[in-house]
């Protein structure tokens, strides 16, 4: 009776180790995450000795969750030695060979990639070798190996756009758009996963056709296209000005006029919009395109002093110091009296970069009235010695604009003037009337030069006519 005990006392543990350990490879990350240290500690223990890689994944996973680098380290490495052709060993030569700058080495490094790994997923390789062919402007050379990624690769498709929008010349970008237009419209066929966003890039490759088509004179195509996905699309109202565009480059009238009228009133004119606004006005027949145009520039800024008038507020500017381009101080008593058009900006903010051809065409409107000041102020600085980036940016780029420095206080870790208006986010133009009131806060920028300059207008008209002296 004993032994039987015994051998019941055996069976029953050996099936609870086999019991305990199904359950352990079964634990999710999350689980696993939210353990306690000892509880974690015997899972992981079970962990490392699996047979599969995706277990020693949730440790590691686990390890960087808990912000614990040594054991992070430790458990890919083992990883590496355990599955030699797993996906820590792949990742770990694949990020050496995409560091490698020199072309032939490089190519090697693909074939070894190649013939070490050949059950992976390439793709982050073939993304590598495109950007570095991109980078060199060697579209033709960057496309072959974006024809290498899988068919299923969402991130093959925009990269396709990506190459032969930088493209010029040589490449047959129809056949390549048909071929890819074609592959993937067979994948969503077959699969209905993310529908939206994948009818949205397959829009995206057929104008990219259109746009083909197009640089090769055959309008006929091109129309052709546009008018297919006008009809894809019919749940979308009206004409989409990208293709509103397209069409008037084709020679094709008769849809585009009103989306290019109301571009114009919207703020979003552009050298190109009223170059084929012009064409398509005057293809009605009609000749007096500048009495028209001004008509709707009128329309635009009735629709900016309507907007103007919705965002004004009123209430008092902070104190603050600023420092001017020769270090002298420069606070907000100094300036009262004046309308102030404070802008907010630093070098590495792209956006900020973009409004300054607007903010420079604000500047040469108000450039001879004293009572109008513009301030752009530096902030949020990222480099040890900002003024001479500011300075040099202003300079190389011939923008006439009175740069203010809001340099980071040592002991507080702001930027006091920044901090004083609550800004959170560059660009933002702030508005102060002659009282020393702020009128308008705005983040962000118009792209359009006429409707930025007809929006700082209305704004400094509307703060300077309920001045009181």
């Amino acid at each position: 009776m004993r032994n039987i005990h015994l051998v019941l006392g055996l069976t029953t543990i050996i099936s609870l180790g086999c019991s305990s350990s199904k359950k352990v490879g079964e634990i999710t990350q999350e689980q696993l995450n939210q353990m306690n240290l000892k509880e974690a500690e015997i899972n992981i223990k079970h962990l490392l000795k699996s047979e599969d890689e995706k277990d020693f994944e949730k440790v590691v996973k686990y390890y960087n969750f808990k912000k614990d680098t040594k054991k992070y380290y430790e458990v890919k490495n083992k990883a590496i030695e355990k599955f030699p052709q797993g996906y820590y060993a792949f990742s770990q030569s694949s990020g050496a060979f995409v560091l490698e700058t020199d072309l032939e080495l490089k190519k090697k490094g693909l074939e070894e990639l190649k013939a070490n790994f050949p059950a992976h997923n390439f793709d982050v390789v073939y993304f590598a070798f495109i950007k570095f062919f991109l980078d060199k402007d060697m579209c033709k050379e960057a496309l072959e190996y974006q024809q290498e990624m899988i068919k299923t690769s969402r991130t093959r498709y925009y990269l396709l756009i990506s190459i032969l929008n930088k493209s010029e010349g040589k490449i047959d970008k129809i056949n390549y758009l048909k071929s890819d237009i074609s592959a993937f419209s067979e994948i969503l066929r077959s699969t209905k996963k993310n529908q939206k966003n994948e009818d949205s890039l397959l829009r995206m490759l057929k104008f990219q056709l259109a746009k083909a088509y197009y640089e090769v004179g055959d309008n006929k195509h091109s129309i052709e296209v546009i008018q297919e996905l006008r009809r894809e699309e019919s749940t979308v109202k009206g004409l989409s000005l990208q293709y509103a565009i397209l069409l008037a480059k084709c020679g094709s009238y008769n849809e585009v006029l009103p989306v290019l009228e109301n571009a114009i009133i919207e703020g979003k004119s552009t050298d190109e919009i009223k170059h084929y606004l012009e064409q398509a006005y005057k293809a009605t027949g009609k000749t007096d395109f500048n009495l028209y145009f001004k008509g709707l520039i009128n329309q635009m800024n009735s629709n900016i002093l309507s907007h103007v008038n919705d965002i004004r507020i009123n209430e008092p500017a902070p104190d603050f110091i600023l420092k001017d381009k020769n270090g002298n101080d420069v606070t907000n008593k100094d300036l009262k009296g004046k309308t102030l058009i404070i802008d907010f900006w630093a070098t590495w903010c792209g956006p900020c970069k973009q409004s300054f051809p607007g903010m420079q065409a604000a500047v040469n409107k108000y450039k001879n009235d004293d009572s109008v000041k513009f301030l752009f102020v530096h902030t949020f600085e990222k480099d040890h010695n900002p003024l001479t980036l500011a300075k040099n940016y202003l300079s190389e780029n011939q923008y006439d604009f009175e740069l203010f420095m809001d340099c980071k206080n040592k002991e507080t870790k702001k930027n006091q003037a920044a901090n004083a208006f609550g800004i959170t986010g560059i660009p933002t133009k702030v508005v102060i009337d002659p009282n020393g009131n702020i009128r308008f806060k705005v983040v962000g920028f118009k792209r359009n030069i006429d409707s930025m300059v007809a929006e700082l207008s209305a704004m400094i008209n509307l703060s300077q006519s309920e001045f009181v002296e």
